[in-house]
C-alpha cells in the first residue's frame, strides 16, 4: 500500500508539471552572435540583450515564433518552459529591470537599477541620444523631443553592459 501512496504523489506532481508546462523560445549562446536582429521582430517585446548575447524573456514570451526566421544563426530554439529556473538561477535575478510604458510618448521609467547603473538609449542606427550616470534603483527619462521610432535603451552596472531593451517611441 505504501508504494502505491508514493506512485499516487509522483503522478500527481507530474501531472501538475506538465499543466504548468508551456512552449516558448530561447537562444542558444553558442550559436548567437549577438546581431539583434531578433530584437525587432517579438510582437511582445521579449527579447533583449544581456551582454554580447540576445535573451528570451521567458515570462514575456508567448512562443508565437515571430523572431525565428530572423535569426541569421538559427540561435533561436523551442524549449518547454514550466516557469521554475532559468540557466543563469531564478527569473527574478534576470528580470528584474522593468521600463515602461513601453511604447511611451512622453516620460519612461526604469525600475530595479542597481547602485550606480548608467543608461544610455541609442537610435537604431547606434547614435546616441540621451545617457545618465550614477543611478540607482529607479529613474525617469523624457522621451518627448525624440522622433517617432525604436530605441535601444541599455543599462550598465559597473561600467559593464547588463541588459538592453527595445524601447518604442
Amino acid at each position: 500500500m505504501h508504494k502505491k501512496a508514493i506512485l499516487i504523489v509522483i503522478l500527481m506532481v507530474l501531472s501538475a508539471t506538465v499543466m504548468a508546462t508551456i512552449w516558448i523560445y530561447k537562444i542558444d549562446k553558442v550559436r548567437c552572435n549577438g546581431c539583434g536582429a531578433c530584437l525587432y521582430h517579438c510582437p511582445e517585446h521579449a527579447i533583449s540583450m544581456v551582454g554580447n548575447d540576445a535573451y528570451i524573456d521567458p515570462e514575456k514570451c508567448t512562443g508565437c515564433g515571430d523572431c525565428v526566421p530572423f535569426c541569421p544563426r538559427d540561435a533561436i530554439i523551442p524549449i518547454w518552459y514550466t516557469g521554475v529556473e532559468t540557466e543563469t538561477g531564478s527569473i527574478e535575478d534576470i528580470t528584474a529591470i522593468t521600463i515602461f510604458p513601453n511604447p511611451s510618448s512622453d516620460v519612461i521609467t526604469i525600475t530595479g537599477l542597481t547602485e550606480d547603473s548608467s543608461i544610455k538609449i541609442t537610435d537604431i542606427a547606434g547614435r546616441t541620444v540621451a545617457e545618465k550616470s550614477n543611478v540607482s534603483d529607479e529613474v525617469s527619462m523624457n522621451v518627448s523631443d525624440y522622433p517617432t521610432g525604436t530605441y535601444i535603451l541599455y543599462v550598465s552596472e559597473n561600467q559593464t553592459e547588463v541588459r538592453a531593451f527595445e524601447v518604442l517611441r
